[in-house]
């Protein structure tokens, strides 16, 4: 932790008067980051005496109480997070940050009205179609398919089943440590699917593996469940989902097309949201974001991508440049972009979002950090190569997260009605 010196400190706090909100906010986040809570407590409570909207700025806040020991400011914060629409119960329930909370009566109170906030959405989230039914898949999660799930290990999917007649099957596949009832908050497409007889099988994966063989036989044995109970055409199967979904759908179109021999099916059409594609380019990013060294999470997962990809592939990817190629679902510059020569055939919709604001003033990044400079050059690519049924749909600044905080790598960024729209037009192809 750096030392704050007492003319420091009281020069950051003047300097605090006459802040906007998101200063504040900024100013209380780096005290975070700092470990200096009381002062962090300090600028959350300017914050808020000008706006209380954000509930992940609130959960935020109700955290530095807590580590300052102004335990009632903390459940003040906290029920003004879950009254403004912050849902994470296993977050709330693991945060270290909040464990002095834990022996107060007011936390066995709040964990309960949380859950029942909760159970209420999943109610309505979860209605619609003929059933909806939740499949255990196995007992076991040995790879990590499913994250901050508490301590549970099944892996499972839920199925929602249309009333009449199953003209196809979408799966949709959640982002990166994001759990299904969350995912499913942020998006009316499974539900319009079902209306428009579509099944909808959402499975518990939101993590991936290095080699991606343990998602695939999940999918593969859920895809061979669906068609021996329903007799559906294994034809009539779309997959699509966000980033790390939207990675795992297009490199198991990409190598079921290669290899169908090891695949139960090669997907009718693929739909995905901001994927990064070109792991060369995204390991270059991580380089850039360790060394402007600027937002923490940030630098944090840049840390971590890039060395997992040091690990697998032996360094960087001007070491070795042929296993980038061989594990990047796009290669910008090489012969028929890669493995994407395997999508030329593909019916594929992908979205992506430009958000300047968000990216300069939020994040201190430029368009070289953006996914979607790979996905214009992919679909551009595939249209070359005779791909008619390749699109792509750029948003701005529609990205905003289930918190409320703006971020264009966000479910948001999809239109659910224009994507069923494609789903279908697709299916009937």
């Amino acid at each position: 932790m750096k030392k704050i010196t007492l003319l420091a400190l009281f020069a950051t706090i003047f300097a605090s008067y006459g802040q906007n909100y998101k200063d504040l906010i900024k100013k209380a986040d780096s005290c975070y980051n700092e470990k200096s809570y009381k002062l962090s407590n300090d600028f959350y409570k300017k914050a808020f005496k000008i706006e209380t909207k954000n509930s992940n700025d609130l959960y935020n806040g109700a955290c530095a109480s807590a580590l300052a020991n102004e335990k009632e400011n903390a459940f003040f914060y906290l029920k003004l997070s879950i009254n403004k629409g912050w849902t994470y119960l296993e977050e709330l329930k693991t945060d270290s940050d909040l464990e002095n909370l834990h022996s107060e009566t007011e936390w066995l109170k709040l964990i309960e009205k949380l859950q029942k906030k909760n159970d209420k959405e999943l109610s309505l989230i979860f209605k619609g179609g003929k059933e909806v039914v939740k499949i255990s898949v196995s007992k076991t999660d040995p790879s990590e398919l499913y994250i901050n799930d508490g301590n549970s290990t099944e892996l499972f999917y839920y199925k929602f089943v249309p009333k009449e007649v199953i003209k196809g099957v979408l799966i949709i596949l959640p982002s990166g440590g994001e759990s299904i009832e969350n995912t499913l908050r942020q998006m009316t497409l499974h539900k319009i699917a079902v209306e428009n007889g579509i099944m909808v099988i959402v499975p518990s994966i939101n993590w991936s593996t290095d080699n991606r063989d343990a998602e695939f036989n999940m999918l593969d044995k859920i895809f061979n469940e669906i068609v021996e109970t329903y007799k559906v055409s294994k034809n009539n199967f779309i997959i699509g989902g966000l980033s790390n979904g939207a990675m795992i759908s297009l490199s198991y179109a990409e190598r079921a097309t290669k290899n169908p021999e090891n695949f139960f099916l090669i997907p009718k059409g693929i739909f995905a949201l901001d994927a990064p594609l070109d792991e060369a380019r995204f390991y270059k990013f991580c380089e850039r974001e360790i060394k402007r060294n600027i937002v923490q999470s940030g630098v944090n997962e840049a840390k971590r991508i890039k060395n997992n990809y040091d690990s697998i592939y032996g360094g960087s990817p001007d070491k070795f440049p042929e296993k980038y190629i061989e594990n990047s679902i796009y290669s910008y510059g090489e012969k028929e972009g890669g493995n994407a020569k395997y999508l030329k055939e593909m019916p594929l919709l992908m979205f992506t979002d430009i958000d300047t604001d968000w990216l300069i003033n939020e994040r201190h990044r430029d368009l070289y950090d953006w996914n979607g400079i790979d996905i214009i050059s992919m679909i551009n690519q595939l249209k070359m190569m005779g791909n008619e049924n390749a699109k792509v749909i750029v948003s701005q600044g529609k990205g905003i997260r289930l918190n409320g905080s703006k971020n264009p790598h966000s479910w948001s960024i999809m239109d659910s009605t224009v994507c069923l729209k494609w789903i279908t037009k697709t299916l009937d192809k």
